[in-house]
């Protein structure tokens, strides 16, 4: 499984692990189970991370651990440009779209009504649509993601 988290709970996620609600979103994150997710940051987004000097260290470790993609330049460009001239956008975060459509990722974590339309706007991500986690009682978006990547991993259907 691989998500984007929005700068906005950044530190809830990766800093504060045993946050009451993304602390289950950073259990996938730093666990060495098959179930793991991927972080997945590019452009703009790896910019605002960078921001948070609490983050720096624990960005760096999920790396190692290999639970970082970062967004290819040259398609987030493209998928930012696209998003851009569409119009569609209500919140001001084009970038995660263009990184989400880049890097068919379907799973945000972020606390931005905004960008949760944006993310959820069949017009800009489907086949599949998006989903918003916002807090614990979204957990079973990661037990639903998480079990199709294992699936993945072991040659087999969901």
């Amino acid at each position: 499984m691989s998500l984007i988290v929005d700068v906005n709970v950044l530190a809830r996620v990766i800093v504060m692990r045993s946050d009451l609600d993304f602390g289950p979103v950073s259990g996938r994150l730093f666990t060495h189970a098959a179930t793991a997710a991927r972080l997945v940051h590019g452009g703009k987004l790896t910019e605002e991370y960078m921001k948070v000097s609490s983050a720096i260290r624990p960005l760096a470790a999920l790396d190692r651990m290999g639970r970082v993609l970062v967004c290819p330049k040259a398609a987030y460009e493209q998928q930012l440009g696209f998003v851009e001239s569409s119009g569609i956008c209500a919140s001001d975060d084009p970038h995660i779209i263009a990184i989400a459509r880049a890097m068919a990722v379907r799973l945000l974590c972020s606390l931005d009504k905004d960008l949760h339309a944006d993310f959820t706007n069949p017009a800009l991500l489907s086949r599949p649509r998006g989903k918003v986690y916002q807090n614990a009682t979204h957990e079973h978006l990661l037990d639903r993601f998480c079990k199709e990547v294992a699936a993945q991993r072991a040659g087999r259907k969901p």
